[in-house]
């Protein structure tokens, strides 16, 4: 939305532009006498050229001064290229800016003006951008921040990292876009400058936000909305008039809107998604009062997440057909796209498969525009190198023309004054012009069919382009197919898992001041917990099976077969230790090779916990695990046999039931290995990471055992993810805290 920015606040219609400083030029031109001299004409159009908003304005001034500059008016002549090199840009007349900006380059080098070096250096590589030459385009902007950074111009060296950003992030460059935005914010920090910090913020965030939808990496979510964040405080802070400081104002709240809308979808969580339709209203009532049509498309995608979010079909295919009154021609054709795939989705989940099925169609043709322009751009730049060469080579042959023929022409002249004596050399003379003019006939034949022969190859690498992308389009369309299947039946058994361990209502019955921490690695998770009444006792068990994903799923719900039907009686909670034999040989019964004679060995680690609230007592026995009870400020470590629930080569004949007294107010801490064994620790790229280790667990928990259960999982749950940083999860994650 950055890069559209200008063109949404100067664009106008030629015929009804109203230049803003035309009071001014009137004024200016009014000094102009017949008797002025020509230094001062050419100041005033130089002025005239550098106030006006219109392009067609610039290059008429600019010129106009050019032709009043003596030798000795270098100011003013690189002023002037630098304003025909970007207003012929601002045309799409680049190869004709390319030769405007270059002499203004070399004319700011013999003033010395660090400023005109680095801007004419900066204008030099964006038409070479545009003309798909980046290694001048890169060679011209580090030249222009070799200058700056020489000269310790703060603002300059802000100027140069920020173009930089923005040209990387064109050519998807976007870790590099990120470091230049980083530096930029750095700059713009030493010498605060608000607007340009909001600036380089916003686009952190946007590029973030960006990486979060292409990997679905919670961590990209978090990082967008904190740099995203900042932006929108030192917007509310600047109190500007300035039309792009309140363009940018409103367009970081549609950012922040996308950002949380994604937020509620990933952790599932309303505030989120309420709080994004907050920052939604503020943007789109910006834009439909502004006239930004295409800028409130785009959001209006935003608010159909949220309906759909809540489950508000109906309103959501009520709102997206208002919308398609505002598509037009101009409406960029990723919108289209993705207006598409949000009226198909909703027609799915009501169950009208047949305008679902016509929604998809329309999807997958702007899908396909949306690739077809990405491999046009391709060919479109290697015919911009094509023809490039060549209008060299026609120049080249043109001035050799031009130079034979004025040879010709002098020596014709010389041979007439020369009389008769110089026949004999004219004929000479005229028979090699007739030699070297057919050997330049016959080079310019040979290029004509070296250029044929190029054209031939690029038709075929179009259509070889075009095969190619026919085959990869059927062979996504399979891929697309088999894992929308996979991940169906996936999901499928992650709801049959769901509803085999305890819900969060069954555990707050049993448990009202307490909260659980289950994190997944994966769809479906080899950790556990459940919670059940036994008579007189309140039971919590958490459990790790080995392995994760499918495989620990397996074995999660022989393990909650097995809990279910051992641990049924007040007599079983009383003895968790046996209830954990009884277990052991039923896992190790259950789990054998093919042939029976090999053991597999596959286990649980488990711990149970059962409350005898009346005598203040707590029986528990662990399987090879920890769990802690933290009172007034100290913890206390509860061991237990280290050995698994399954095969063991040292196991021991039964797992032991221990008794412990509890207070009220204790915190009683029951866990799996997924938090200490979680890599991470820096959000720097890094070849090496730590574990977050025990200690480090329990002195987290040994802090944050004064406050409520549901803020103790909040904190421990962002603390993990800071921790985590860019490095993925590495095992489920299962917490239990109960408050006694």
């Amino acid at each position: 939305m950055l890069v559209i920015l200008p063109l949404c606040l100067s664009a106008q219609d030629d015929e009804e532009f109203d230049d803003p400083a035309q009071q001014e030029i009137d004024s200016m031109l009014a000094m102009i006498r017949p008797d002025s001299h020509d230094s001062l004409k050419a100041r005033i159009y130089k002025e005239i050229a550098y106030i006006t908003s219109s392009v067609d304005t610039t290059i008429k001034y600019a010129e106009q001064s050019l032709k009043f500059c003596h030798d000795d008016d270098v100011e003013y002549m690189a002023h002037n290229y630098g304003f025909l090199g970007w207003a012929y840009h601002k045309c799409s007349e680049d190869r004709r800016a390319l030769g405007y900006a270059l002499k203004s380059v070399d004319l700011y080098l013999n003033l010395l003006d660090t400023a005109g070096i680095v801007k004419s250096n900066i204008l030099v590589a964006d038409i070479y951008e545009y003309l798909n030459v980046d290694d001048s385009a890169y060679h011209h902007f580090y030249r222009a921040l070799d200058v700056a950074t020489r000269a310790k111009d703060t603002a300059q060296i802000t100027y140069c990292y920020n173009v930089m950003g923005t040209a990387t992030y064109n050519k998807s460059f976007k870790k590099e876009a990120v470091e230049m935005f980083l530096q930029s914010a750095r700059m713009d920090s030493l010498s605060r400058n608000a607007p340009g910090l909001s600036r380089d913020y916003q686009w952190i965030g946007d590029i973030y936000l960006e990486y979060y939808i292409e990997l679905q990496n919670d961590t990209n979510l978090y990082l967008a909305s904190y740099y995203l964040k900042k932006a929108d405080l030192i917007n509310d802070t600047l109190q500007s008039d300035d039309p792009n400081d309140v363009f940018r104002k409103y367009d970081t709240y549609a950012d922040l809107a996308n950002v949380f809308i994604n937020l509620a979808d990933s952790r599932g969580n309303k505030a989120y998604a309420d709080t994004s339709l907050i920052y939604y209203q503020k943007a789109h009532n910006f834009f439909v009062q502004q006239g930004y049509i295409n800028h409130f498309v785009d959001i209006s995608n935003v608010y159909v997440r949220y309906l759909l979010y809540y489950k508000r079909y109906r309103d959501a295919e009520k709102y997206l057909l208002s919308i398609q009154e505002y598509h037009t021609a101009e409406t960029p054709t990723v919108y289209l796209k993705q207006y598409h795939e949000s009226l198909r989705k909703v027609y799915e989940e009501m169950g009208q498969w047949q305008k679902a099925y016509q929604s998809a169609l329309e999807e997958y043709r702007y899908a396909m525009l949306v690739t077809d322009d990405s491999t046009m751009n391709a060919i479109a730049g290697a015919k911009a190198e094509q023809a490039l060469l060549m209008e060299k080579m026609k120049h080249e042959h043109e001035e050799r023309e031009h130079n034979t023929e004025t040879k010709r022409l002098n020596t014709l002249i010389f041979s007439l004054v020369a009389g008769l004596i110089m026949v004999s050399l004219l004929v000479f003379y005229i028979l090699k012009m007739l030699q070297i003019k057919k050997r330049s006939n016959e080079e310019l034949s040979r290029k004509n069919e070296i250029l044929n022969t190029q054209k031939a190859e690029i038709e075929a690498q179009r259509d070889e382009i075009t095969n190619q992308k026919n085959i990869i389009t059927k062979q996504w369309q399979d891929v697309e197919h088999i894992n929308r299947n996979l991940i169906s039946s996936i999901h499928y058994a992650q709801r049959i898992q769901q509803a085999a361990v305890s819900s969060d209502n069954d555990v707050k019955a049993i448990f009202p001041n307490s909260f659980v921490l289950y994190r997944p690695r994966d769809i479906v998770s080899g950790d556990f917990y459940r919670a059940v009444k036994c008579g007189k006792y309140s039971v919590m068990v958490t459990a790790d099976c080995t392995g994760h994903g499918i495989p620990g799923a397996f074995l999660s719900m022989l393990g909650i077969s097995a809990f279910k039907e051992y641990m049924s009686t007040e007599q079983d909670a009383a003895n968790p230790g046996t209830v954990l034999d009884r277990m052991r040989d039923f896992i190790k019964s259950t789990i054998v090779s093919s042939q029976g004679s090999i053991d597999m060995y596959d286990g649980i680690d488990m711990t149970i916990c059962c409350f005898d609230f009346e005598r203040m007592e707590l029986h528990y026995a662990i399987a090879n695990q920890t769990a802690i009870i933290v009172r007034q400020g100290k913890s206390i470590r509860l061991f237990g046999d280290n050995m698994p629930v399954g095969h063991y080569v040292r196991e021991k004949a039964f797992f032991n039931t221990l008794v412990v007294h509890i207070e009220r107010g204790d915190m009683v801490y029951m866990f799996s290995d997924g938090i200490q064994d979680q890599l991470g620790g820096t959000f720097q790229i890094s070849t090496t990471h730590k574990k977050y280790l025990l200690r480090t667990l329990i002195t987290s928990l040994t802090k944050l055992a004064p406050i409520p259960t549901a803020e103790q999982c909040d904190a421990i749950d962002q603390a993990v993810l800071v921790w985590r940083g860019d490095t993925p999860q590495v095992d489920d994650i299962t917490l239990v805290g109960i408050r006694v």
